[in-house]
């Protein structure tokens, strides 16, 4: 988190610094209004920190590789607000990309697809009662090892 933080300052003087040297801007040529102060906020509230928070439990939880993923998940919310908000057209071509995108994302999380449909195909074994030499893990019922005297090791 500390590395984000000091990688997103440090960006920010760079492009302050960049913005003045082309421009010669500077912090009190802006005129703050309402909106513009509502819009700072909502973005480094919302935007920043409300993004980065899902971003990291999810990197903490699925990996890397999975969390990648969700860029393909950009054009096709772009799509639906540009649709929505702006009256843009969703032509063939854009229902093909998402197509393109559904079968990709699929496609590199075959493994987890694969143990959800098995789980929902299994689901006689995962609806009954364990019994009490039985247990369980992650979905597949096993039986407890029994000793050569026909008892219950000592982890019962």
């Amino acid at each position: 988190m500390s590395l984000y933080a000091w990688s997103m300052g440090t960006g920010a003087v760079f492009l302050y610094a960049t913005a003045y040297a082309y421009s010669g801007a500077s912090v009190r040529d802006v005129t703050w209004t309402t909106s513009a102060a509502v819009a700072v906020v909502y973005l480094g509230i919302f935007a920043t920190a409300g993004g980065f928070l899902p971003y990291f439990t999810l990197l903490n939880r699925i990996g890397a590789t999975s969390v990648s993923l969700i860029n393909y998940a950009s054009p096709v919310v772009a799509t639906v607000f540009g649709a929505t908000l702006l009256g843009e057209q969703i032509t063939v071509a854009t229902v093909v990309g998402f197509a393109l995108i559904v079968i990709g994302f699929a496609l590199c999380n075959i493994r987890p697809l694969w143990r959800l449909l098995r789980s929902t195909w299994n689901t006689d074994v995962s609806d009954r009662s364990l019994e009490r030499d039985e247990v369980s893990v992650q979905g597949n019922v096993y039986k407890k090892k029994i000793d050569s005297q026909n008892h219950q090791l000592p982890s019962d």
